[in-house]
């Protein structure tokens, strides 16, 4: 090849070299010009692309985020702390356990978060509890924050606001301030949220040289030059700054900001053109290009190839004159190569924006089920989204992996997370005849939205993947199914029917498990009933603890039915978690919940109503009923027998007490004495024993002054280890944990 060149240029060089170099420089300009526009609509349409995206993802992390300050809010232990005047430290470790226990509503984003109502100068967060001032240097933020007098701003509003970067001391976190105003209280509450920007923001920028960020909208006009908006995005702008860059703008649609992306703009010559020195240089090296370039111009058939060459070597990271030493390579494979891999990046772009197209439809369509949009927006979004088949209805339906053989296998939340992973992925690897959106619910729940009303299709579909699904990963899958509706307006009702249809399965399931492994899937609009409440309620009744179980029931029916605003889906659902409750308790007792609801059917036929007045009364008598079938409450007793031998546990129970000390003691059986303390107070000596050493315990673990072990001997422990498993199984908690909150 390099022979065929010398060879044309000694025989054409002397005849056109004028021509040649004329030809040349208009050649060297027309395609520079051709490649500077072509390259900056492709770097600008990059760069718009980019920060469209980034702002969508960023806007999901802020609005989890401030989703999740708002449920933190509405937590019963901070609307305790912000309505009562008592000390703050008194209502931390509540906040604490809710604020641990909902992270994992923000996505993993790693947040640091802390609860304030400034007025008490202290902050609970995760990390434990602080003075203000401390925990504000913990997380990066002035102390001249406190003293701001625009930050906590009494203007009676709720605003979800990003901090001033002027309070900034680590700029490597983004802080958000979440302002909650009580009316009622004329109080505050101030929710500080502190975000890695490595989790916030794109780990990856479209141009290596960007900037992304978040700023206020309040740069200053004399920077900018001009101003003009996309063609490609409706809401994005590009403005041309007084120091050659290009900063693109779009708002947030979560809070009052926008996002930029600050990049250099494309230069095409990097020279001044008033500069006689540099014009100088520039016509030298011009002279020199053009003897160069006219050996390359005299080959007429590599002209279009080098062309090629040219562009790929200006954008590609690896040019073609790093291929030259390998002679196995020629031009044509190089273009060949890097066309293929152009082909390859355009296909994996096309695939990121369907899948994006993908998660709009589902949040969409959950939005209608839910009953959270706006009815009105609703045709705009099924043309914009190309659902158009979904305004005429459909069906509902849900499918189930949680079958009651998986709650007593003691699955966990997790492995059932991975189940329902695998399900998915054999559900998109079938060939199905009916489409169909897929949303899931919860970690055992999957929702199908079908835009075809013909239920006998839409039943052998769904038999079809949970007989193909059942086959493949050997466990067992339920559905359910609503009635045909005739417009998508109708969905949330067919949704809420298909709920009540899967929830009914289970609630008059015998179970042998007083206590299932799989706790309620919680989010910010769901009830509050945790695995924790129903063991705290079943043991009160247990231990025959009348008035705590019934304090505990009123509790979490006024919390659910009145204080907390549930929809009809979430008081559907906590419904049948409390009648689950009742039949564990039935259970526990060898009672048949068939029979119990025989007996108490206009309680139980009053609970088909959706009525929250009609649902506290239904569960409110039935729960009483079972208090006053299985508790059975402590009796005074004027045996003397009886009286000595308990006065003689009250004086030792912090000794290594047995029923067989008792025995020698008064000389009687062990049999006997526990049939006259069952019979005369309706005391169980062991239960008893317990109670009096951890009222004990507990009294000397406020105190301060003793350590777990230190504290387990003193009431008669002789295995510190049987003492913190009897505490832990009787208070929830272990005793160093309860230590803490002394």
């Amino acid at each position: 090849m390099r022979r065929m060149k010398k060879r044309i240029l000694r025989r054409t060089f002397y005849t056109f070299f004028s021509i040649i170099l004329l030809y040349t420089l208009m050649i060297i300009a027309t395609v520079t010009l051709f490649n500077f526009n072509h390259f900056s609509q492709q770097n600008d349409y990059k760069n718009q692309v980019f920060l469209d995206a980034a702002s969508r993802t960023t806007d999901s992390k802020i609005n989890s985020v401030a989703r999740y300050a708002s449920a933190v809010s509405k937590q019963p232990s901070v609307q305790d702390y912000i309505s009562n005047s008592n000390s703050s430290l008194f209502y931390f470790p509540d906040i604490y356990d809710d604020l641990v226990n909902s992270l994992y509503l923000t996505d993993d984003l790693n947040i640091d978060v802390g609860i304030t109502k400034v007025s008490d100068n202290y902050v609970v967060s995760q990390e434990g509890y602080f003075p203000l001032a401390d925990y504000l240097n913990q997380i990066g933020i002035s102390k001249d924050l406190i003293t701001a007098p625009h930050l906590f701003e009494r203007d009676q509003i709720n605003n979800f606001y990003l901090l001033e970067e002027k309070f900034y001391q680590n700029q490597n976190n983004t802080i958000f301030i979440s302002q909650t105003y009580y009316h009622q209280l004329d109080e505050y509450l101030y929710i500080f949220i502190s975000i890695p920007n490595e989790k916030l923001f794109p780990k990856e920028l479209a141009n290596i040289s960007g900037t992304f960020y978040l700023d206020d909208n309040k740069r200053s006009t004399e920077e900018i030059t001009t101003v003009k908006q996309s063609e490609s995005f409706e809401k994005l702008t590009k403005n041309h700054t007084k120091d050659s860059k290009i900063l693109y703008n779009i708002p947030s649609s979560v809070v009052n900001l926008q996002y930029s992306y600050l990049v250099v703009e494309t230069k095409f010559l990097q020279f001044e053109p008033d500069s006689l020195s540099v014009l100088l240089l520039f016509a030298l090296c011009l002279f020199l290009l053009g003897g160069i370039i006219l050996y390359f111009a005299t080959i007429k058939s590599y002209n279009p190839i080098q062309d090629i060459l040219n562009a790929f070597n200006k954008n590609m990271p690896m040019p073609f004159k790093n291929h030259v030493k390998d002679n196995s390579v020629s031009e044509l494979d190089y273009i060949i190569r890097n066309i293929d891999g152009i082909q390859d990046k355009n296909k994996e772009l096309e695939h990121k924006i369907n899948e994006s197209l993908s998660v709009l439809q589902v949040e969409f369509i959950s939005s209608v089920l839910f009953g959270t949009i706006n009815k009105e927006e609703i045709p705009h979004k099924l043309t914009e989204l190309s659902m158009e088949k979904y305004n005429r209805g459909g069906i509902i339906a849900i499918i189930s992996i949680a079958s009651p053989e998986l709650e007593s296998e003691n699955v966990s939340n997790t492995n059932l997370l991975v189940l329902r992973n695998k399900v998915i992925t054999l559900i998109n690897s079938v060939s199905n005849d009916l489409p169909f959106i897929q949303i899931p619910m919860d970690y055992k729940d999957l929702c199908f939205i079908f835009p075809s009303k013909e239920a006998k299709k839409v039943e052998d579909q769904l038999n079809k993947l949970t007989s193909y699904i059942q086959n493949e990963l050997s466990i067992k899958l339920t559905h359910s199914i609503s009635e045909p509706v005739e417009s998508i307006y109708n969905f949330n009702t067919a949704f809420i029917e298909a709920i009540e249809l899967t929830l009914k399965k289970y609630t008059y399931v015998n179970s042998i498990d007083l206590f299932p492994a799989i706790e309620p899937l919680l989010n910010d609009e769901s009830y509050s009933y945790s695995l924790d409440d129903e063991r705290f309620l079943v043991n009160a009744i247990i231990d025959n603890d009348f008035e705590l179980a019934g304090k505990l029931i009123q509790n979490v029916l006024e919390t659910n039915l009145f204080l907390l605003e549930l929809d009809t889906i979430n008081t559907i659902k906590f419904k049948y978690v409390l009648l689950n409750t009742v039949k564990r308790i039935l259970n526990h007792y060898n009672k048949s919940i068939n029979e119990f609801s025989l007996q108490n059917k206009g309680l139980f036929d009053l609970l088909n109503s959706n009525n929250k007045d009609d649902i506290y009364f239904s569960l409110n008598k039935i729960f009483d009923i079972l208090f006053q079938t299985f508790i059975i409450t402590f009796k005074e007793t004027s045996d003397p027998t009886t009286l000595r031998i308990l006065e003689y546990i009250n004086q030792n129970f912090d000794q290594d007490l047995s029923l067989t000390d008792i025995s020698i003691k008064f000389n009687l059986t062990e049999g006997y004495i526990s049939r006259v303390l069952k019979k005369n107070a309706n005391i169980n000596f062991k239960k008893h024993l317990n109670n009096l050493k951890i009222n004990k315990a507990k009294e000397l673990l406020k105190n301060g002054n003793y350590k777990v072990n230190e504290v387990s001997a003193l009431v008669g422990y002789k295995n510190v280890n049987t003492f913190i498993r009897t505490f832990k199984q009787q208070e929830g908690i272990p005793p160093g944990e309860f230590s803490k909150f002394r």
